[in-house]
């Protein structure tokens, strides 16, 4: 399916559902798992395919990362209920890049870009305070001239239900680990090229 996105460099450009990029930008709309893109909450990524469920008036942190550690530029993660629920206050941004978007109206709420500067990643803080099935479209693009990635979510929140206590994984370190693994690799080389010649100092 052939569709098009709408999207300005200051913040998505109309908040519908289901087809959240269907205007105006151009491209083919694919799966977030397409462009390594996960969505996180706390330390579990979610299954657009499985329904999550989450605890009852909780904080609940949700990350959307790119798991090979590039970076893309605007997005628009919406919050609606799928029984008509009110949720214009259940999604909040917690970065400066982040704001609410003016055109999700009628209960629903959506978090959007202010500017196409690249990110690393984006969290969002939900929480709704009784128990509902919620409906979470999660919508991506990598750049200008790119295509556009969505997956959506259904969530239910439940009075049984708490929230992970692990946060999203930090896929931008894994050259500074790599460095981390090889000077500990060095370091133990060293010592037992020490050890051993200590060894023959004392048996000679």
């Amino acid at each position: 399916m052939i569709e098009r996105g709408h999207a300005y460099p200051y913040g998505a450009g109309h908040c519908e559902t289901g087809t959240a990029i269907a205007r105006g930008h151009g491209g083919s709309r694919r799966s977030l798992s397409e462009a390594n893109f996960g969505l996180f909450w706390g330390g579990t990524e979610m299954d657009p395919s499985s329904p999550t469920t989450m605890g009852v008036n909780i904080d609940h942190t949700l990350t959307l990362i790119r798991t090979d550690a590039s970076k893309f530029m605007g997005f628009l993660i919406r919050l609606s209920g799928q029984n008509g629920e009110n949720v214009s206050t259940a999604l909040v941004g917690t970065e400066t890049f982040s704001k609410k978007s003016n055109l999700c109206t009628g209960g629903v709420v959506g978090i959007t870009h202010v500017s196409s500067k690249s990110k690393e990643r984006v969290t969002v803080k939900l929480n709704y305070p009784a128990e509902a099935d919620l409906f979470l479209e999660v919508t991506v693009v990598t750049n200008t001239a790119s295509n556009w990635f969505y997956d959506s979510f259904d969530l239910n929140v439940s009075g049984n239900a708490t929230a992970p206590i692990a946060t999203a994984p930090d896929f931008t370190n894994t050259g500074s680990s790599s460095s981390a693994n090889l000077g500990l690799s060095t370091s133990l080389v060293f010592l037992v090229l020490c050890v051993a010649t200590f060894s023959i100092f004392l048996s000679v």
